[in-house]
């Protein structure tokens, strides 16, 4: 298990390693499954944020109540910058404030509550509080996973270090490429929200 430090800092015991001196540690599969499953669902999202906001957005009352065109993809690049920036942001609270072990917790779970806002209300507010929680929890995450993933080598193990990065941000692409290919395909469960209510329960369970 890794030994945190949930405040001021981080650290990794021995036990977080591999068994054995030159072997990989063991926490790696779950690092790189889990970011996977986290760039198809932010690609999800955002593959098919237009389609949605212009013909499936509804009133309070439950009315059809599509955005225009032009806000729409207005809403769209304000997500994907605020996505982009706040790595910024994630990285000066793991390093100065709360650690990465405590941001990647905190972040993540807003990323849960963001998912549940998109599955649960259909409406610009909904929208509005889904999208700013899923930019600050896959924003932010950005900085701090992939400098968790290299805490888990000891000294001994460093040489490996390129080769697993070069899986890492592999497999991340693979992941975004899947999600924007198999989820316009998948668009029509949005009307009740189940893809995003989907997300938004096996967040939890990353490893």
């Amino acid at each position: 298990m890794i030994d945190t430090e949930l405040s001021g800092g981080d650290s990794c015991s021995a036990g977080a390693h591999s068994a054995s001196a030159g072997g990989m540690p063991r926490s790696m599969p779950y690092i790189i499954a889990a970011e996977f499953t986290e760039r198809m669902s932010y690609y999800a999202i955002q593959a098919i944020l237009v389609i949605f906001m212009t013909t499936r957005m509804l009133a309070r009352d439950g009315t059809p109540d599509p955005m225009s065109e032009s806000d729409a993809i207005a809403y769209y690049h304000w997500f994907v910058s605020i996505s982009m920036f706040l790595p910024l942001v994630g990285a000066l609270l793991a390093d100065g404030i709360w650690g990465k072990y405590l941001t990647i917790l905190s972040l993540s779970g807003m990323y849960v509550l963001g998912h549940a806002a998109l599955a649960l209300d259909e409406t610009l507010v909904g929208l509005t509080i889904g999208l700013g929680l899923i930019a600050i929890g896959a924003g932010a995450l950005k900085s701090c996973v992939p400098a968790m993933l290299g805490d888990q080598f000891t000294k001994e193990q460093e040489p490996m270090l390129p080769r697993v990065y070069s899986w890492y941000f592999w497999i991340l692409n693979l992941g975004s490429f899947i999600s924007t290919c198999l989820r316009p395909c998948c668009s029509r469960i949005l009307d009740r929200g189940w893809l995003s209510a989907c997300h938004a329960c096996l967040w939890p369970l990353r490893p």
